[in-house]
């Protein structure tokens, strides 16, 4: 048993660094001109910046993103929706400066983008940074930040289905309260939550459950709402605690050894370029 295991991991090994050295001979770029679209006007941009304050963007609009990568810092301050193509390859890279995308507009969503590389040492740069109320972050990986998501006052928002890894903080929240954050997985994070004057909900109920914590080992024999009842359930039998006010309940448990986890996102991350690369080759140089 043990050499069968030293077996796939010195083979998940090889397979990373592999994909990792295919990785590094290929540039990511925006596929074409105009690769930002407006749904609602049909009008066409050259950055997610020019789309956003464009006048003819109006609350309540779509802003589709092109897989590619984009150098940029976005400030959101209309009630949009940011849609990216795919959140394996449609990058926005804050290029080790500030904050990579800032959200200061009620009702704004952020979805299907990996967000990356925002400054570290001064303040607190986050891949996202919300400073609104009611706004959704859904299905990012948000990776190689100082802090992963930051939350400053407002409130009310849904954090869900995102991957969050190997930043300082996973979510920083500072007097935001009534947030919903579930489904999400924290992985390889200094500290995954720093928490002052906020009282929030980090599951999602029975049996829907709440995040996965890469930190986090506890037992699964029991199931039901009260982890009382004989027999698992893919949630860990106690809550990870946060501090006194804010819990998980419903701790996700991993569905092979959680060490694993990171590296084999990362390997699912880079097999997602490369066959994008091969569907799309157009849309990448050497």
């Amino acid at each position: 048993m043990r050499q069968r295991f030293l077996l796939t991991l010195s083979l998940l090994t090889l397979l990373f660094c592999l994909l990792i050295i295919k990785l590094n001979q290929i540039e990511v770029k925006a596929p074409n001109d105009y690769p930002v679209h407006n749904l609602d006007t049909s009008l066409n941009y050259t950055t997610i910046q020019e789309a956003i304050d464009a006048p003819e963007t109006l609350n309540g609009h779509t802003i589709s993103v092109d897989s590619g990568i984009y150098f940029e810092h976005v400030y959101i301050n209309k009630s949009i929706s940011l849609v990216g193509e795919n959140r394996s390859t449609t990058i926005i890279d804050g290029n080790d400066t500030g904050t990579v995308i800032a959200v200061y507009a009620d009702f704004a969503m952020v979805r299907g983008f990996s967000i990356q590389h925002s400054g570290f040492f001064v303040g607190l740069p986050s891949g996202i940074e919300v400073g609104s109320s009611n706004c959704t972050i859904i299905d990012n990986i948000i990776v190689l930040n100082k802090g992963g998501i930051s939350l400053l006052f407002g409130g009310n928002h849904t954090i869900s289905n995102n991957t969050i890894s190997s930043s300082y903080y996973g979510i920083n929240i500072i007097y935001s309260e009534n947030n919903r954050i579930f489904h999400n997985y924290f992985l390889n994070n200094t500290q995954h939550v720093y928490i002052t004057g906020s009282i929030n909900n980090w599951d999602d109920g029975y049996p829907s459950a709440g995040n996965y914590w890469g930190n986090y080992t506890d037992v699964d024999l029991k199931n039901g709402p009260y982890q009382n009842i004989t027999g698992s359930d893919g949630i860990w039998d106690h809550p990870y605690v946060i501090d006194d006010n804010n819990k998980d309940n419903y701790p996700i448990v991993p569905e092979f050894p959680s060490f694993l986890v990171l590296p084999l996102f990362m390997i699912a991350t880079l097999l997602a370029v490369i066959v994008y690369k091969k569907k799309h080759p157009e849309s990448f140089g050497r």
